[in-house]
């Protein structure tokens, strides 16, 4: 029997910005890309080419054109580290699926048993004044090149409150055989900020039960996390929001 799995999501980046009389959200679909722009400015891209074996968005971008995630290895940033390549902007994978790594994907940092998302095709792209957004289709693959599971991502963003960005993700899997889910610090949701949310220069991470630190944070259940920085002089903070749909939510945060 095929299953599906869906994965319903919020982030929520709050910043400051001057307003704008009336929002709007444009999806422009190129080759091997997706851009979103909000009230007039990229907010992000998400990138479905072959050569990362999975669609990723990145870069994440402030209302003020601040990076919020790491440009490395997109972009050469002066003082981003260049760890963990697979680690690209906001991504989705598994690290332990019946076997298989589906999320220590690049190939710069080749990784036992690992396999692929392959992106498929663009369902749907619709601009907006309120909001606007994308579906695309896309297929898990195990280490041997075989499909696993079939995913449909949809992604809509909001044009208001100016001084914010925020979006809605939604994630529905469904099995192409019999797939297990195995025990796994990594997955399904990953983010790598910017060097400014270290906790060593200062950031602030909390989540919705009031425990504070990433350590302590780390594997516990909690409808939101919300992690905030000084981003070169401007307070910035990023948020992510479990919908109580989600399976067994609220669910755990790496």
């Amino acid at each position: 029997m095929k299953r599906s799995l869906g994965i319903p999501f919020v982030i929520l980046s709050l910043l400051s910005c001057g307003q704008f009389a009336l929002g709007q959200v444009q999806v422009r679909t190129e080759a091997d890309q997706i851009s979103v722009s909000v009230n007039g400015k990229l907010f992000t891209v998400l990138h479905t080419g072959a050569e990362a074996r999975k669609p990723y968005l990145m870069p994440l971008l402030t209302p003020s054109g601040k990076h919020v995630t790491r440009g490395f290895p997109d972009e050469k940033i002066a003082g981003e580290p260049t760890d963990h390549p697979h680690q690209r902007g906001m991504w989705l994978g598994y690290e332990h699926l019946s076997g298989s790594n589906i999320w220590e994907l690049d190939p710069a940092d080749p990784q036992p048993h690992a396999g692929s998302i392959q992106f498929q095709k663009v369902i749907e792209t619709h601009d907006g004044d309120k909001s606007g957004g994308f579906t695309i289709a896309a297929q898990w693959l195990n280490e041997n090149g075989k499909p696993m599971l079939d995913e449909t991502l949809t992604l809509l963003f909001y044009s208001q409150p100016a001084d914010s960005r925020v979006f809605d993700a939604d994630v529905r899997l469904k099995a192409v055989k019999l797939s297990t889910f195995e025990d796994a610090r990594d997955g399904l949701i990953g983010f790598r900020l910017a060097p400014a949310f270290d906790e060593t220069h200062g950031s602030k991470v909390v989540n919705a039960d009031g425990v504070r630190g990433a350590d302590n944070i780390e594997g516990t259940h909690s409808n939101w996390v919300n992690w905030q920085t000084d981003l070169d002089g401007e307070q910035v903070g990023i948020a992510v929001l479990n919908h109580p749909t989600n399976p067994r939510a609220p669910t755990a945060c790496g």
